[in-house]
């Protein structure tokens, strides 16, 4: 489980170096420092609101480039990012195949209308390999489509006075081995070359 937690934190850094790029570039910051300076002080759901303006700002006549966009990172936003912090965040215990994740949490809930309200402090969770591993696909997986989202937007203009939509931008990557995401079943990430011996 430790491996995949460190996969985790690994493409997600992947991912947030993409999104701060991508803030970045759409927001004309040429300046390396000053971009660095900008995102290194911002949270995801910092960087997501600014890159929805952003997308919005420079979407032109694209609008299939920006529906993609969107949906991207309301992905990111609202699904990746809590798997990952519930992941990364818990405290890990027990022992091999009865692992759990019990993280801190502040929770008022009401089971039903006629029962008193509960406080809920502990969320303990089996913690499971297979999901890990699925999450760190995904991670990778939109980092790359982070990578296809500001690849289109350096020519955006060009294919703007061409015709040529997002889609079609897609299929023309895709046919060059270009795209080699596909949403619905992620690619296994490359593995890292092992240190040699002696």
């Amino acid at each position: 489980m430790a491996a995949e937690i460190g996969y985790v934190c690994i493409h997600w850094a992947w991912l947030e170096n993409m999104i701060d790029f991508l803030i970045a570039h759409l927001a004309g910051i040429k300046d390396e420092e000053a971009w660095h300076a900008i995102t290194g002080n911002l949270d995801l759901r910092q960087k997501t609101q600014i890159l929805r303006a952003l997308f919005f700002l420079r979407k032109g006549k694209n609008e299939d480039w920006y529906d993609y966009a969107v949906e991207m990172l309301n992905f990111i936003d609202n699904d990746l990012r809590p798997r990952r912090n519930h992941l990364v965040h818990a405290s890990l215990y027990g022992s091999g195949w009865d692992l759990k994740h019990e993280k801190k949490i502040i929770k008022i809930t009401k089971p039903q209308a006629f029962q008193k309200a509960e406080l809920k402090t502990l969320d303990v969770r089996p913690a499971k390999i297979a999901e890990a591993r699925k999450l760190q696909k995904e991670i990778f997986q939109y980092a790359g489509f982070c990578g296809l989202i500001y690849g289109f937007s350096l020519h955006a203009d060009v294919a703007e006075r061409q015709g040529v939509s997002f889609q079609q931008f897609l299929r023309q990557a895709k046919s060059s081995g270009r795209l080699k995401h596909k949403r619905s079943k992620p690619k296994r990430p490359p593995k890292l070359p092992r240190a040699k011996s002696g």
